[in-house]
């Protein structure tokens, strides 16, 4: 399940309700070489270093005596909404413009000898806004985008969540494409992609959050891969 807050909810909602609004008005408004995407992505992550940090964390609550109810499991997958439109060059070639929104939440929960509750929660936030090339070949297709993610972990405070780490860094992601058209206007599109890290995430805070020991390299990439469902709607 994505945990995210009702800002977030709220913001996520309003964007595809206008990306909706949009997609209706634009065969009235004569608009054609204009697509909007609404879809859903999933993923499997590489995440070794963000993975060791939250077993060390599992390992200091055995150590202090504390009965683990939950621990904080390893982060292998990701998944959220992928939005965004596609400006058609002719009948082979579009450029896109997306917003990918993808999260997870870990959590430890534990009690102490003395029936005292210690709950560790963190919520993860992958965000990402991509610019991408597309070329269309018939029913198959394959593209490249340059992405820029805002990454954060939160933790619950007072009801709310705010980050304790926030940090961006630079993706390539490249995709082929399969595409089913039930009419002129309207196509579905099932997308593999491998997505690489340009730059990496510094995750000694979260060491520090947890209060254990920081890796002697830090750094994580977060590279994946994974598959995205799209919904086109406008000329094909």
């Amino acid at each position: 399940m994505i945990n995210i807050d009702k800002t977030e909810q709220y913001a996520i909602s309003l964007r595809v309700m206008t990306l909706v609004s949009v997609m209706l008005l634009l065969p009235a408004l004569g608009i054609t070489q204009i697509n909007l995407k609404v879809g859903y992505s999933a993923n499997f992550l590489d995440a070794g270093t963000n993975n060791t940090i939250l077993r060390l964390a599992n390992e200091k609550a055995v150590a202090e005596g504390l009965d683990l109810f939950s621990s904080l499991s390893d982060l292998n997958t990701l998944h959220g909404v992928n939005i965004g439109m596609r400006y058609l060059l002719g009948n082979n070639n579009a450029i896109e413009l997306s917003y990918e929104s993808m999260g997870r939440k870990r959590e430890l929960l534990a009690r102490s000898d003395n029936d005292a509750v210690r709950q560790t929660e963190l919520f993860y936030s992958f965000k990402q806004y991509m610019l991408g090339y597309q070329s269309v070949f018939g029913q198959y297709g394959f593209g490249t985008a340059i992405a820029y993610n805002r990454f954060n972990i939160k933790e619950e405070f007072q009801d709310r969540k705010r980050a304790f780490l926030s940090q961006g860094q630079w993706v390539a992601r490249f995709n082929l494409a399969l595409y089913y058209k039930s009419n002129d206007a309207v196509s579905l599109s099932i997308q593999p992609y491998v997505q690489i890290a340009i730059q990496s995430i510094d995750l000694t805070d979260l060491s520090k959050y947890l209060e254990v020991a920081t890796p002697s390299d830090p750094n994580e990439n977060f590279s994946n891969f994974g598959l995205s469902v799209i919904i086109y709607n406008g000329r094909q």
